[in-house]
């Protein structure tokens, strides 16, 4: 506590009638929270409140051990988030109320080690770091919007809002709430900012941090009042909460470790990327209940064996000492207990791989099984058949214990050895026996025959490549690689590709699945192209739901398509500012080349030329309303300077440019019809007025 100072304040925002948010601070658990409660009155205050709540009791009853390591302080921590979870799930169905839930994030240090921390979240809420003068988002939002701009490669702001408010992650959405864990390191200096999207919403990240940097000169009980001002200056539409975590200094601390789970020292990782929970010293999970995502945690450093798993004459060797002998970074699990053999051929080697029922034994490849400790005395076992050829079985005693060293040994290379040979590794090579040798020992010289040298000696042989077998393998293999390559080319995408690969294989049933999805992929581009082409950009909406909206021929769709719906949204904004020449120098860019004829910029041109032509036939109209009497130059209707100047016509008119006045009469009333003006301004009733003018002018 003396070398974190903090800061909490939530406000209400000028919007809502509601405050929604909740803070929490246990600074003597290191553990600084934000929920926004979703549900309005009905429960979203009592959403967020939960997650506090549930909070401040799992640590307060906490045991003195159960947060002494930084896996415990995050263990208790998820527990707590998981029980509020299930807690509003139960409320919310129990009350009807529909969904009900709340984000939640937090900054967790670590109790022995202050340079490090960890963000803890799910949904929109953020938690970033000021240092130096940066400020860095380390959290990454779980909403749609979010989801979209990643995957399109755009910024947030360009993504339509209804996407932005709509959340893939939060407390409360199920029993249990996968949290996003993302490692931080702490320096000296640091200032944390935990807050809500009430901020966030408000304030762009460069405004957040000219404010973050008064903290220099201001306290943080001011520079959290500064953010929450500014938050309310720029429109306070939601309600708005923060809280600051000062970091003092903390360079002459020494990090404690703890030894008995070796957690390694963690850094930044980019915000969103996953980071696996550190191990337990007692092997147990973080929490009581389940935890989507939450690995649960074992120890990587011992195998996992009781007394009754570790069989006579297999002595569990450690890990460490295998891979310093074996030469290999990796342990390999393979179970014991009753055991059966199955062979398996693939090309010209064959593997022999055990099945069984048991616990885990962990071995590698290259350890030597030792043979049974003087004065064991294993219980007698029922004799187990191993499968030889053919369906034909002989009994192997099960005393006499496969080596499980062969298991990793292309059947191939497997030799058999003589019996009173326990390491494989290690033993001459022996001539090896046909099947027909095999099966023609008498029970007595199969039972004094190592049983993995018989299985090994049937898998050889039934490996080795045969003549008639050798078109078979070839298409096979050629079989495999196409299939594979298909996919590969269904998941870039490359539909053409699919079908190319496809023909080759008729009949087969992977390749006729691939195609069916190929093909109902392929139907779906081609509805939402055809969609495209017309101006109509309503499937977006849910587009990038679908599963196949990564692939690029999608991608590009999508992007193309909301490139076109943004560029129409700016023509419609200056339709209704009236502002036609925009919407003409738009289309005539040649960015926008091809836009015209698509229905609704098509709808836009035409309204834009009604609206020239109008204008440029509005001063004809003023001046013919001025030479015919029907209004006085000085009126305050005529605003064209050349009608101001116009002079009433007072000299007999002839029938033939009567009508030619008449005809340009027509003219302004169909035009102004035309750009929806007819009604505006009393233009019908003057039309009216100056057909009379003219026909009765002699």
């Amino acid at each position: 506590m003396e070398y974190f100072a903090s800061v909490e304040l939530s406000d209400l925002g000028r919007k809502r009638k509601n405050n929604e948010d909740a803070c929490l601070r246990i600074p003597e658990k290191g553990v600084y929270c934000i929920a926004d409660g979703m549900g309005g009155q009905a429960g979203g205050d009592l959403a967020s409140e939960a997650i506090t709540t549930a909070l401040q009791e799992t640590f307060a009853q906490a045991g003195p051990d159960d947060d002494r390591t930084f896996a415990g302080r995050i263990g208790l921590f998820r527990k707590a988030i998981n029980q509020a979870s299930k807690w509003m799930k139960n409320f919310a169905d129990e009350k009807v109320l529909g969904q009900m839930g709340s984000t939640v994030v937090a900054l967790v240090i670590d109790p022995r080690n202050p340079a490090r921390a960890v963000g803890l979240h799910a949904g929109d809420s953020r938690l970033y770091r000021y240092r130096k003068g940066e400020l860095k988002l380390l959290t990454s939002d779980h909403s749609a919007g979010a989801a979209i701009a990643a995957k399109l490669g755009r910024d947030i702001d360009s993504i339509p809002a209804k996407y932005q408010n709509e959340l893939l992650r939060c407390v409360g959405s199920g029993e249990s709430v996968e949290l996003e864990k993302t490692p931080v390191d702490v320096s000296s200096g640091d200032l944390f900012l935990i807050c809500s999207d009430g901020l966030t919403r408000m304030l762009p990240d460069n405004a957040i941090a000219r404010i973050l940097q008064r903290e220099g000169q201001d306290s943080i009980g001011t520079v959290a009042q500064a953010l929450i001002d500014g938050a309310n200056e720029a429109g306070g539409r939601d309600n708005v909460s923060v809280v600051l975590v000062k970091v003092g200094d903390i360079s002459g601390l020494p990090p404690v470790m703890d030894s008995e789970e070796e957690e390694e020292i963690v850094t930044d990782s980019p915000a969103g990327e996953a980071f696996t929970p550190p191990t337990h010293t007692a092997g147990t999970p973080d929490t009581d209940g389940p935890d989507q995502g939450h690995t649960p945690p074992t120890d990587d450093h011992t195998p996992d064996l009781t007394p009754d798993a570790v069989q006579p004459g297999i002595r569990p060797p450690s890990v460490a000492a295998d891979r310093e002998k074996a030469g290999t970074g990796r342990g390999v699990k393979i179970a014991t207990g009753v055991v059966a053999a199955l062979i398996v051929t693939a090309g010209a080697a064959g593997w022999l791989i055990f099945k069984s029922a048991g616990s885990p034994l962990s071995a590698t490849v290259s350890a030597a099984t030792p043979a049974a400790s003087p004065g064991t005395n294993p219980e007698p076992k029922p004799e187990t058949p191993i499968a030889v050829d053919a369906g034909k079985t002989k009994a192997i005693p099960a005393k006499e214990e496969p080596n499980f060293q062969l298991v990793f040994r292309p059947a191939a290379e497997a030799k058999a050895v003589p019996a009173e040979s326990r390491d494989i590794v290690n033993a001459p090579e022996a001539p090896r026996a046909t099947p027909a040798q095999t099966m023609a020992s008498t029970p007595a010289q199969a039972v004094a025959q190592p049983p993995v040298a018989v299985v090994a000696a049937v898998a050889s042989e039934a490996a080795a490549p045969k003549p008639t077998d050798a078109a078979q393998q070839a298409n096979r293999a050629t079989e495999l690689l196409d299939l594979e390559e298909a996919r590969q080319a269904f998941d870039a995408g490359d539909y053409d590709a699919v079908a190319r690969l496809s023909g080759d294989h008729p009949g087969d049933e992977a390749f006729s699945a691939l195609v069916k999805s190929s093909l109902a992929e392929q139907a779906a581009l081609s509805h939402a192209a055809e969609l495209f082409q017309s101006g109509d950009y309503s499937f977006t909406d849910r587009f990038w739901l679908e599963p196949y909206a990564h692939k690029p021929p999608f991608t590009r769709l999508l992007n193309a398509a909301l490139s076109e719906y943004t560029k129409l949204n700016v023509l419609k904004t200056a339709k209704m500012e009236n502002n036609w020449q925009s919407v003409l120098n738009q289309l005539a860019d040649p960015r926008a080349a091809g836009l015209s004829g698509k229905p609704p910029f098509h709808a836009l041109l035409l309204w834009a030329n009604d609206q020239k032509e109008a204008d440029h036939l509005e001063g004809a109209f003023e001046t013919m309303l001025v030479s015919f009497g029907v209004k006085s130059p000085g009126n305050a209707y005529i605003k064209d300077p050349a009608a101001r100047k116009a002079r009433r016509i007072n000299t007999p008119i002839v029938a033939a440019a009567r009508n030619a006045y008449l005809g340009i009469v027509d003219q302004l009333e169909s035009a102004f019809r035309k750009a929806g003006r007819l009604d505006e301004d009393s233009r019908s009733k003057y039309i009216a007025q100056l057909r009379d003018a003219i026909n009765q002018h002699d």
